[in-house]
């Protein structure tokens, strides 16, 4: 159980360096937010050492911020659910935070919820290796690679020109292949 969070709009012993964005103010522990890297909680933990108290934050809207802080800072330990992967993904990959990339990538690989071939797609566009290599071993054979391809397609109304590339090679369907 991870407990009650913290309210990061209030400052105390552990979290005392205020990160600011347009009238929002949230209260962090940059040691505890320099273990996931990249280079935005590298400058505000160098800030912080430095003796300064806050940083004004331009580069994220307040609602990216806000889900950003509360996964890595709200409780004990980083939570990430279905409802803040897909943004915490795409910050984590701008501001190049690889300790929170790995642990995105562990909830896809864990994650019963999200198909297969989208969990591909989620690999090939952040450059999560061992994801791809979970999901691929998962398939018993290059038959149900294929089903499951063309399901997913059929669910989300698409077809094969809109998989992505590198999924397609992935799945081992080469642009000479015939599928019917």
């Amino acid at each position: 159980m991870l407990g009650i969070p913290g309210d990061l709009s209030v400052s105390n012993g552990f979290r005392n360096f205020a990160i600011l964005n347009s009238d929002r103010t949230w209260y962090v522990n940059t040691n505890q937010l320099n273990t996931f890297g990249g280079r935005l909680f590298k400058e505000w933990y160098e800030r912080d050492s430095q003796g300064e108290s806050n940083c004004v934050v331009q580069s994220l809207t307040v609602n990216e911020l806000n889900q950003l802080l509360t996964a890595c800072c709200a409780y004990s330990t980083p939570v990430v659910h279905s409802r803040n992967f897909d943004v915490l993904l795409e910050i984590a990959d701008k501001e190049k935070i690889t300790g929170l990339l790995r642990l995105l990538e562990s909830f896809l690989v864990e994650s019963r919820v999200v198909h297969p071939i989208r969990k591909l797609e989620y690999s090939a566009e952040y450059r999560m290796t061992r994801l791809a290599t979970s999901v691929l071993r998962s398939f018993p054979n290059r038959l149900a690679r294929l089903d499951s391809l063309f399901s997913y397609l059929s669910e989300n109304g698409e077809n094969i020109t809109d998989v992505h590339l590198d999924v397609l090679e992935m799945l081992e369907i080469q642009p000479e292949s015939i599928i019917i």
